[in-house]
Order: C-alpha cells, then sequence, then structure tokens
C-alpha cells in the first residue's frame, strides 16, 4: 500500500487567492459585480503571512512578499468599488491594508476620502498626518504629492 496526496481534492490557498485576484483584475474592466466578489473571496482565504514558522528563513521571503502584495492589491480595489456606497467598508478595508504595511499610503489616502465621502474632515485630516509620521519614522521621506494635494483638498472644504 502506498499512501498519496490527491491532488484533486486538494488546494493551495496561496494559488487560489491569487488566481481570485487575476479574476477580479480582469472582470475590473467590465464588471464591477464580478471583481468585487473575485475579490471578496481573495480576502476571505487570506489567514495572514506565508508560512509565519518559517519568516526567517530565505526560501519563503519571496513568496510571502508576493502574497503580501496580492492580498495589499485586493484590499485597496476592493476598497476603491466601495468607497462610494459603503466608506466605513473601505475604511475598514484600508486599515487592514495599513496592517500588513503601515507605509502603503494608497490605503491612507482611500481612508481620507472615505472620511470626506462620510463628512468627517477631522478624521480625514488625522488620518493624513498619521501617514506624515509613518513615512518619516520608517523611511524619512514625506507623503507622495497626491496624497498632499488630497490634503489641500480637504483643507479647503469649507
Amino acid at each position: 500500500v502506498s499512501y498519496q496526496i490527491n491532488l484533486v481534492l486538494v488546494f493551495i490557498d496561496v494559488e487560489a487567492i491569487e488566481k481570485y485576484i487575476i479574476i477580479g483584475n480582469k472582470a475590473l474592466e467590465t464588471d464591477n459585480t464580478i471583481a468585487k466578489k473575485a475579490y471578496e473571496n481573495a480576502i476571505e482565504l487570506y489567514k495572514g503571512s506565508y508560512l509565519p514558522n518559517r519568516i526567517y528563513e530565505d526560501w519563503t521571503s519571496e513568496e510571502r512578499e508576493k502574497s503580501q502584495l496580492l492580498i495589499l492589491g485586493a484590499y485597496i480595489t476592493l476598497a476603491e468599488i466601495l468607497i462610494e456606497k459603503k466608506p466605513i467598508e473601505s475604511i475598514r478595508l484600508a486599515q487592514n491594508a495599513l496592517a500588513i504595511d503601515a507605509t502603503w499610503e494608497e490605503a491612507y489616502r482611500i481612508q481620507m476620502r472615505a472620511y470626506i465621502i462620510k463628512g468627517n474632515r477631522p478624521q480625514a485630516i488625522k488620518t493624513y498626518m498619521k501617514c506624515e509620521v509613518i513615512l518619516e519614522e520608517e523611511y524619512g521621506i514625506s507623503p507622495l504629492p497626491e496624497t498632499k494635494k488630497l490634503l489641500e483638498e480637504i483643507e479647503s472644504i469649507r
């Protein structure tokens, strides 16, 4: 008797996540409903860092970075799809992205826009300030011109 894994019955979550994101990216051009569902499925499958018990082993770092970039893209793209109708959900998705990478500037911009949609200008400004502090602490840089421009637009709201 020999034992084998039946690959028909087994799936690899990282591969499934990537396939859902590919579906979402393709559908984004034509059908936001399909794209939204594909990104939601990818996010649902994501359970955190790739092989966290092997974090210091070089052979895992490339796949870990790849999966993080994929899921960050899914969080951000889904947040953009939802921002007009569900700004609070967009804020939550952006916060999840920031929990993975606190320097992901696009997530701060989404939060800022969502807070403005909700009519919360002080929180939008506070979000910019947090972004500015994190980028300075981590990399010694200031936010991108796009982020600064968004702040100026927010500050000009009367």
